[in-house]
């Protein structure tokens, strides 16, 4: 009769034993975690600081000037959300992605995005600026400005709720203060109203006015034809006038969701938010500068639903307090030492194979 094969059972203190050995592996190879330096990690941080050193100046600049903080709606008192309305307010904003914005470390992820967009040293970048979003717009300066770019903007200078919405301090005066500080050196070539059609649609005749006060006092051309179509394809003449000869535009930046460049409302659902290598080909409900661009095969980043892009890169959403610059998922990323894993893996795996052979040597069968 054939011999019946009759499993051995390994004793409690054996099992024990292999019980404390696999967790003590397992101990030590998670607590080999470590946190990585990122990609363009000195950049980054670089920008970040320049952001950070802009916002406090500005900050510093309207409280000398008797602008008072609302510490309701802007609880991290930077001076830079404004009033729910105005007379140069031209659509309705979220607080909460223009607190999401106040974040220095946003510009660290435009230059991410610039990396990625394999834009170099010196490289022309065409950019659209809004006064919905100031701080933005200061973000992506200060990565322009450390990546040592040369940009080429032009700025819709109405504002959404809570943007830079103050008659007498729009985005183009913000810039002009920074400029004068020295911190950042950059101009538009131009400037529009904004609102509706790019003409201050939606706006009454005094906030129209103010508007052009402001493109005035500050020196800029105006930019104002007789509908969109001619105000995109003016912008997009004036683009293209400021670039040096045999230079092309390595990424156009678009801020917020002006009818100019981003076209009918319909094309904000179709264009994708953050970097667009090359935008697809769709039938768009109309035309916008970012189509436009986009026909060219030239990287865009359009930078318009802050809150998705904030929980897409793990940006908090109206941080309260500021995070510290430096920190977070865009600097550093917690990551495995994968040489204590090996050893650990290898370890288990040769102590079960010890096991297994002793079980088959002890019972005397071949196959287990």
């Amino acid at each position: 009769m054939a011999k019946l094969f009759r499993p051995k059972v390994l004793s409690t203190y054996v099992l024990s034993a292999l019980a404390v050995v696999a967790l003590v592996l397992f101990y030590w190879a998670i607590s080999s975690r470590d946190l990585q330096k990122q990609a363009y990690y000195e950049k980054k941080l670089e920008a970040a600081k320049l952001m950070q050193n802009c916002m406090e100046f500005l900050k510093e600049y309207r409280l000398e000037g008797g602008k008072l903080v609302d510490p309701v709606n802007d609880p991290n008192q930077t001076g830079l959300i404004g009033e729910k309305y105005s007379v140069i307010t031209t659509d309705a904003g979220n607080l909460d992605s223009k607190l999401t914005t106040t974040n220095p470390n946003f510009a660290a992820l435009i230059v991410q995005f610039l990396k990625k967009a394999k834009v170099k040293k010196g490289d022309y970048v065409a950019v659209s600026f809004t006064g919905s979003m100031p701080t933005v717009n200061i973000a992506v300066l200060s990565a322009l400005k450390v990546m040592q770019l040369q940009p080429v903007i032009i700025t819709s200078v109405g504002a959404s709720m809570w943007g830079a919405n103050d008659p007498e301090f729009t985005w183009l005066d913000m810039a002009a203060v920074l400029r004068e500080q020295g911190l950042l050196e950059y101009k538009s070539v131009a400037a529009s109203l904004g609102g509706g059609s790019d003409i201050g649609r939606r706006l009454s005749k005094m906030g129209r006015n103010l508007l052009k006060e402001a493109i005035d006092r500050n020196g800029i051309q105006f930019i104002h034809e007789r509908n969109l179509d001619d105000n995109i394809q003016k912008r997009m003449s004036l683009y293209f006038d400021n670039l040096e000869e045999e230079q092309e535009f390595a990424a156009f930046i678009n801020v917020g969701g002006g009818a100019v460049t981003v076209g009918h409302n319909l094309n904000s659902r179709l264009i994708p938010n953050g970097l667009i290598k090359n935008l697809m080909k769709r039938n768009y409900p109309s035309n916008g500068v970012i189509i436009e661009f986009g026909r060219r095969n030239i990287p865009i980043i359009h930078l318009l639903k802050i809150l998705e892009i904030a929980e897409k890169y793990n940006l908090e959403i109206a941080p309260e307090p500021l995070p510290e610059v430096g920190k977070g998922a865009l600097f550093e990323e917690q990551t495995y030492n994968l040489l204590i894993c090996w050893i650990a893996l290898i370890t288990l795996v040769i102590i079960l194979t010890v096991i297994i052979l002793k079980v088959r040597r002890d019972v005397g069968f071949p196959y287990l």
